[in-house]
């Protein structure tokens, strides 16, 4: 993926809170309890899509891009729920 790509998504997710910072160490970003976050993610990268911030990609690939970038987070934060 490409490197902007993916950051400029990752600030989508952060921005819609379909991933939050640990409350704990704020290092890992975990999966938002946020029904409505997920799609607004979506959403947000379709229309920059469309405004033509990612020039050069197509919107499967933004999609497919910010599917990722949600799959990456945790559900429990590796560094401080460890037992």
């Amino acid at each position: 993926m490409n490197p902007y790509v993916q950051e400029t998504l990752e600030q989508f997710a952060r921005a819609t809170r379909a991933i939050v910072p640990c409350e704990c160490c704020r290092y890992f970003f975990l999966v938002a309890d946020n029904e409505e976050a997920e799609p607004a993610a979506y959403a947000m990268a379709a229309n920059a899509w469309e405004r033509g911030v990612f020039d050069g990609v197509s919107l499967e690939e933004v999609r497919s891009a910010m599917k990722i970038v949600l799959r990456k987070a945790y559900y429990l934060c590796p560094s401080c729920s460890s037992d």
